[in-house]
């Protein structure tokens, strides 16, 4: 870790992050035996091949979970404040999961780790974004 940059100071940090949000309560449902880690994705959107990898990929009978981590030091405190890109990001997730699990609720999550919480970003949001736009 040294030959990347990170000082004992900075290594401790990720560490109590990590362990922060894996033993939040709140947070478990992303953590279940059954959630698909680094979940790969391809498909085409608006004649687009679109390839990249879920964080977090939770499959139930009825609702299939997106979850993606953010680093970011300054998290927003409510979805209309997300950054295009990353709303861009999870509609085109949305987009694709819903050709894969059709029928099923799809529900797309940002996890903040500096502060270890989750923020969904409203279906509708994410329904309204204008994937042929770019950002």
């Amino acid at each position: 870790t040294a030959g990347l940059g990170f000082g004992d100071k900075d290594i401790k940090q990720i560490v109590d992050e990590t362990i922060g949000i894996i033993e939040d309560k709140t947070l478990s449902r992303f953590f279940n035996g059954g959630a698909i880690t680094e979940a790969p994705i391809i498909g085409r959107v608006h004649n687009h091949i679109i390839s990249g990898r879920i964080d977090r990929l939770v499959i139930n009978d009825d609702e299939v979970m997106i979850v993606d981590f953010k680093t970011n030091r300054m998290a927003p405190q409510k979805p209309q404040d997300i950054h295009p890109t990353y709303v861009r990001q999870m509609a085109i997730y949305k987009t694709l999961i819903s050709e894969i699990f059709p029928g099923r609720r799809i529900r797309a999550f940002l996890l903040w780790t500096t502060s270890a919480t989750a923020m969904e970003i409203p279906a509708q949001q994410l329904d309204n974004f204008d994937l042929s736009q770019s950002v």
